[in-house]
């Protein structure tokens, strides 16, 4: 069985809760948990925040580069929303760390280790990107 995940990352989140505010932030979460899930397989994926502005996105019967394709869906439909917050309107990017299960990556843990890693190299290469 394939098994794939994706650790998303909102990128300069502390900027959006230093500049508008907790609540702002808070509300920047929510909307951006929601655009994940809905541009996920309801069947078979499933999200869970993963840190403070991060969320692991695990794609059930998925190889490593279909993971790459649905990560870059959406990454697309985050990138083009506008969210709004009181009278703010807010653009945000993410960085994904993609990673899948094989002969060597053949725990979890290992696998987070690795799409960790991943989106770490997204982050340090300018952000709003995806590395797998």
């Amino acid at each position: 069985m394939d098994l794939s995940i994706a650790i998303i990352d909102i990128d300069f989140f502390k900027n959006i809760n230093d500049e508008y505010g907790h609540l702002a932030g808070d509300f920047v979460l929510k909307e951006i948990s929601k655009l994940i899930k809905n541009n996920i397989r309801i069947k078979s994926d499933w999200i869970a925040r993963y840190g403070g502005e991060e969320f692991l996105v695990l794609f059930k019967n998925t190889a490593k580069e279909d993971a790459y394709i649905l990560s870059k869906r959406i990454k697309s439909i985050v990138e083009g929303k506008i969210i709004k917050y009181n009278n703010i309107e807010i653009k945000i990017t993410i960085s994904v760390g993609v990673a899948s299960l094989s002969k060597k990556v053949n725990t979890m843990n290992r696998l987070i280790s690795i799409a960790d890693k991943k989106l770490y190299k997204a982050k340090i290469s300018g952000r709003n990107s995806i590395y797998m």
